[in-house]
């Protein structure tokens, strides 16, 4: 990427962007990161509590009691 500027002066300022824009895209990969994480924990919760509703409902339909 430096071999394009042909200046010294102009390769200090892009190469302290290029730094901090990835910076920023490796605290922005981070945080989906996060988001998606949590969003297939709340939809294992979700599950796991929909299953553990259906078999206290089913046990108490087995011992006959309405």
């Amino acid at each position: 990427m430096t071999a394009v500027i042909a200046c010294v002066v102009c390769a200090r300022p892009l190469d302290s962007l290029l730094t901090s824009g990835l910076q920023a895209g490796v605290l922005v990969l981070a945080l989906v990161v996060v988001a998606v994480i949590a969003g297939l924990g709340r939809g294992a919760l979700r599950i796991w509590r929909e299953d553990a509703a259906q078999t206290h409902g089913g046990a108490s339909e087995s011992s006959g009691r309405p």
